[in-house]
């Protein structure tokens, strides 16, 4: 299987991107083509990809949401 192939079926989900080193992260996975879903606490900010999800990783009905959400 080709590296393209591979990193398409592949979520780089990243806690914490709405600024500093999340957002960094966030970036370089979306310029790599990777689907990915960034989080934020509870700024309402958007990065180039789109909108930030809102999660609060102390609400366990929220993670467990997110993750059906990435797994869909």
């Amino acid at each position: 299987m080709s590296d393209s192939a591979t990193t398409n079926r592949l979520v780089a989900l990243v806690l914490g991107a709405s600024g500093g080193i999340g957002a960094r992260v966030l970036a370089e996975f979306q310029s790599q083509h990777w689907r990915t879903l960034g989080t934020r606490h509870n700024s309402p900010r958007q990065n180039a990809g789109g909108a930030l999800h809102p999660l609060d990783v102390r609400d366990g009905g929220a993670v467990e949401a997110l993750f059906d959400q990435v797994l869909a």
